[in-house]
Parts: C-alpha cells; sequence; structure tokens
C-alpha cells in the first residue's frame, strides 16, 4: 500500500522536512557544509528549509516549533531548549592585505584593540558580539569600534576596504573577494 510505506518513510525521517536556523557563518564552516551535503545524498526526499538568522533571533522559533533545529554559536539558552556542542572554532584577526598587521604570522588583542575596529551592532543581538568583546575585556581592552554592522559578510567587506580591523569565525577564512 502506497500511502503505508510513505507514512513508514516519514516516521523513519526518509521524507518531510527539516527546517533549520543558522548563523551566517554555519555555510562557512566545513564540517556544517559537509553535513548538509551528506545528508541531501542520503534523504533526497527531505526537503531542507533553511533560515538565516542571528543566534538569539533562533531561540522563540526553536520554542515555538517553527524550526527543528538550531545552528549557533554561544549563547545563553532557555531550560526549554537541548542542546549539544558540535565545534569549537577559533577567531582570527581580520585586516586589509595592505595592512601594516597583515604581514605579521600573529597579531594580539592589543595591537587590534588600537586600530579602528569594524563590528557588530550590538542590537543586531549576535553571540559573537558578545563573546568577542567578553574577550577583550578579560585583557582589560576597549575596541575603538568605529562601524557597526549588522552582518558579518559586511565586515569582511569593510575592513577589505581599508575602513578598520576586526575579529571573526576561522570560517569566514574560506570568504575569497575578488
Amino acid at each position: 500500500d502506497d500511502a503505508a510505506a510513505r507514512a513508514a518513510r516519514l516516521h523513519h525521517g526518509e521524507t518531510g522536512e527539516l527546517r533549520i536556523g543558522f548563523t551566517s557563518s554555519a555555510p562557512f564552516i566545513k564540517a556544517v557544509s559537509d553535513t548538509l551535503s551528506t545528508f541531501r545524498r542520503r534523504y533526497p526526499d527531505v526537503h531542507i528549509q533553511t533560515r538565516e538568522t542571528n543566534t538569539r533571533e533562533q531561540i522563540v522559533p526553536l520554542n515555538e516549533g517553527a524550526l527543528d533545529l538550531g545552528l549557533m554559536r554561544n549563547t545563553q539558552l532557555p531550560d526549554t531548549l537541548a542542546w549539544e556542542r558540535v565545534l569549537r572554532e577559533p577567531l582570527l584577526a581580520m585586516v586589509p592585505r595592505d595592512h601594516p598587521l597583515a604581514s605579521q604570522p600573529r597579531v594580539s588583542l592589543r595591537e587590534l584593540a588600537r586600530e579602528p575596529f569594524v563590528f557588530f551592532d550590538p542590537h543586531v543581538g549576535t553571540g559573537l558580539y558578545d563573546d568577542i568583546l567578553g574577550l577583550m575585556r578579560r585583557y582589560d581592552l576597549t575596541p575603538a569600534i568605529t562601524q557597526e554592522v549588522g552582518e558579518a559578510m559586511t565586515i569582511i567587506g569593510l575592513v577589505a576596504a581599508g575602513l578598520g580591523v576586526s575579529i571573526l569565525p576561522a570560517s569566514f577564512r574560506r570568504v575569497q573577494l575578488l
């Protein structure tokens, strides 16, 4: 019976829909893109619906059942959500190619804090904002934030244009500007 077979496939997760929320950096993380690709091959009848949103904006849809899975950065999660750490990702200094710091093998937080800093708008609600500023505060540093934007790709573009420096997850290393 066709209906019974479809119901069995749905029950076993072989068909249906998977609704995933993710941050803008998630597709640049090799493990995430590889997992999505493998899932697509194994379960071609499962429609993957993606929603790009920042970490904090995933919490309500997850609680309401509008998302099945959220890929997010560090943040305080309510007790209503179960979570599992799947990856720790290093942070990298982002500097323009022609910047004096670009030729150094290592750049300190202190050096970055002295430069014009391109960073996230605090009202956007990204977990990276809190993580990176918290890291700087731990060393009694305050970056000279001159540009505040909503998306990591905008940070990369402004840094490439010479408007300042920044710190972003290593996954953004995969981004190549023309």
